[in-house]
C-alpha cells in the first residue's frame, strides 16, 4: 500500500467517477486497498443511453440527448457529493467544481 495509507491508516477508497473504466483501472492497481463506489446499477440510470457509454460519449452528452433519466443521475451525484464530503480524507482534481463543492462541504462539516 502507498506509504500514505500506511501512515493514515486507509484501507478504503471512495472512488467518485462517472467513468466505469477509472474504477476497474483503481480496482487493478490493488496495493491492498479496498477501491468502491457507490453501487448503482448503471443501466437503471443509463436506460437506453448505456449502450453508448465510453470515452466517445460523455455522460454530458447522453444527458442532454435524453438517453440517462437525469432525476436517477442527479439522485446519484448528490450521494457521491455527500459521501465525499463525510470521507477522512480527500484526493481531488482541483479544476473539477463537484470536487471543489465537495471539500468546501467537508471543511464546513469538520471546520478544518
Amino acid at each position: 500500500a502507498h506509504p500514505l495509507c500506511q501512515q493514515y491508516g486507509i484501507r478504503r477508497v471512495f472512488v467518485a467517477t462517472d467513468s466505469p473504466q477509472i474504477l476497474r483501472e483503481m480496482k487493478a492497481l490493488g496495493g491492498g486497498l479496498d477501491w468502491v463506489s457507490a453501487e448503482e446499477d448503471e443501466d437503471k440510470v443509463e436506460g437506453a443511453g448505456a449502450r453508448f457509454r465510453g470515452e466517445m460519449w460523455p455522460q454530458i452528452l447522453r444527458t442532454r440527448m435524453g438517453l440517462i433519466d437525469r432525476r436517477k443521475a442527479a439522485e446519484s451525484a448528490l450521494v457521491d457529493l455527500l459521501l465525499l464530503a463525510e470521507a477522512d480524507a480527500l484526493v481531488i482534481t482541483s479544476s473539477s467544481s463537484f470536487s471543489l463543492l465537495a471539500l468546501e462541504l467537508s471543511v464546513a462539516s469538520k471546520g478544518y
